[in-house]
């Protein structure tokens, strides 16, 4: 097997879900919700082309169904960084707020990402981070926060960006013409079945409405 071909290992960072998605202007319990049927859609996209683990403070196990890395603090790049260095072969970070993540994409990305020794996808707007990858854990870098996409690119991450059309990969969700954008595109199964089951389906939904 060549270093192009071996099993990546991808991180699904996890905040705690009552404090995730503050901008996203929901009633609380539904924000809630969202946040975590947008988990569980990343955590089934990446499930078919990796060994997939979240990346935590809080015990998460039993609720997902991944083994849960622990979150020893210092913030979201210290997190990601600690988790990564514990696997020698290619590692892949995905931010966990993407419901129009789909397997296709995310293998379009990692055998891209395969030939290079790091590479960044930005987020639609451009200045946020969705993935990151390395051939190795331990030489993931993470700069998380406000612009974080340039700052990985001026560290020397390979950009996929303008390489790939990946959408959905590229949607993150903060707001809720976010959301909204990522139900054009498509939202994975949880979330689709959480807005239909709340009354909150594209037909019909004032804030929804597309």
């Amino acid at each position: 097997m060549t270093a192009t071909e071996r099993p990546w290992t991808v991180l699904v960072p996890l905040k705690r879900l009552d404090r995730a998605k503050s901008r996203l202007a929901l009633p609380p319990a539904l924000r809630r919700a969202v946040a975590e049927a947008m988990v569980v859609d990343v955590l089934t996209a990446a499930a078919p082309l990796s060994r997939v683990y979240l990346v935590s403070e809080q015990s998460a196990a039993d609720r997902y169904g991944v083994p849960v890395l622990p979150d020893p603090g210092g913030g979201l790049s210290a997190a990601v960084a600690h988790a990564a260095a514990q696997f020698d072969g290619p590692v892949a970070v995905l931010s966990g707020d993407l419901p129009a993540a789909r397997p296709a994409e995310l293998a379009a990305a990692l055998a891209a990402a395969a030939k290079l020794d790091t590479a960044v996808l930005a987020d639609t707007p451009g200045s946020g981070t969705t993935l990151l990858t390395a051939r190795r854990g331990c030489w993931l870098r993470p700069a998380y926060g406000p612009d974080s996409h340039l700052r990985h690119v001026t560290a020397g991450m390979a950009d996929l960006t303008r390489r790939l059309a990946l959408p959905g990969l590229r949607r993150d969700v903060d707001t809720v013409a976010d959301l909204r954008e990522a139900v054009r595109l498509g939202v994975g199964r949880a979330s689709t079945g959480l807005l239909a089951a709340t009354g909150h389906a594209c037909a019909g939904s004032p804030w929804l409405r597309v």
